[in-house]
């Protein structure tokens, strides 16, 4: 996927937003199918100020989530939920 057009705003921040998010989902199943979620498809759904929103369709399935990142706290770590 890339970070442009109907996907939200481009450039080398979202990326790195996009990295952190596809190495979270390599190790969540899908609740549809119960594959793993690694090479799910990603489309951009919103942000705030402190989250984003992201749509993942499962690879295995098709089925769709939605999934919601955002600073884990004072770590600093990015949660995926």
């Amino acid at each position: 996927m890339t970070a442009s057009g109907k996907l939200g705003p481009a450039g080398p921040h979202v990326q790195l937003l996009l990295d952190v998010v596809r190495a979270e989902l390599r190790s969540q199943r899908c609740p549809a199918c119960g594959r793993r979620m690694g090479g799910s498809r990603l489309s951009w759904a919103g942000a705030d100020l402190d989250q984003v929103t992201l749509q993942v369709t499962c690879r295995g399935c098709g089925s769709t989530r939605s999934a919601t990142a955002s600073p884990g706290g004072e770590g600093g770590v990015a949660e995926l939920r």
